[in-house]
C-alpha cells in the first residue's frame, strides 16, 4: 500500500460528513452574507468570511506535509538529515 493512503487532507476531511463534528463553523457576517458554501465547494483553499476551523475534539487530523500543503516541511526535514 502507498503510503498516501493512509492521509487525508484536512481539505477533505472539511468535507467529509462522518468527521464533521470535528470542525467548527466560524461565521463573520459582519462583513457580508454567509460564503461557507463557497468555501467548501472551492477545489483549492480560498479566503472567505465564513470557513471551517479544527475543533479541540479532532483526534485524527494528521499534520504532515501531505495533509496540510505545506511544503516547507519536507524541504526542512530534508536540511536535518543532511546536517
Amino acid at each position: 500500500m502507498a503510503r498516501t493512503d493512509i492521509h487525508q487532507p484536512e481539505r477533505v476531511q472539511q468535507r467529509d460528513p462522518l468527521v464533521r463534528h470535528w470542525f467548527t463553523n466560524v461565521h463573520e457576517h459582519g462583513r457580508g452574507p454567509c460564503d461557507l458554501d463557497e468555501f467548501l465547494a472551492a477545489p483549492r483553499w480560498i479566503r472567505t468570511r465564513c470557513y471551517r476551523q479544527p475543533s479541540a475534539q479532532a483526534p485524527n487530523l494528521c499534520g504532515c506535509q501531505l495533509c496540510t500543503f505545506q511544503s516547507y516541511r519536507k524541504l526542512a526535514h530534508r536540511q536535518e538529515r543532511v546536517a
